[in-house]
């Protein structure tokens, strides 16, 4: 396993890569501890983490195959939306990935109202 995906102090790595493809673990909404209360800001934060860990296989946002999007019932499907959507036309993609939603009682913090997983082809 190729270390730069190893995520220190934890039992997960960010993301497995087989063949062309990188597998991305769930990302949830937290920059440096800190978790925005707005469904707009989590959503952002989890997308950039998924982008960021994209470009360490030198990919960016169109390599996104397909996205898993964990929510909690108090997530608003607009706000998600509107931002899930504005991620991707400020990267000039207008074919969306694949995708999925769930909605779950809880996240693995109380803060947490949304996680995303995904899958990139390199």
């Amino acid at each position: 396993m190729d270390k730069k995906f190893v995520n220190p102090g934890t039992p997960f790595s960010d993301a497995v890569r087989f063949g062309n493809l990188l597998f991305i673990s769930g990302q949830g909404p937290n920059l440096h501890d800190e978790v925005p209360t707005s469904i707009s800001e989590q959503t952002r934060n989890c997308l950039e983490k998924i982008e960021k860990i994209i470009m360490k296989e030198d990919g960016n946002a169109e390599n996104i195959l397909k996205m898993t999007v964990f929510c909690t019932s108090e997530v608003s499907i607009n706000d998600f939306r509107a931002e899930y959507t504005q991620f991707f036309h400020d990267h000039h993609i207008y074919n969306f990935p694949a995708a999925s939603a769930v909605v779950v009682s809880k996240l693995l913090y109380p803060s947490w109202k949304i996680e995303i997983d995904a899958i990139a082809g390199l």
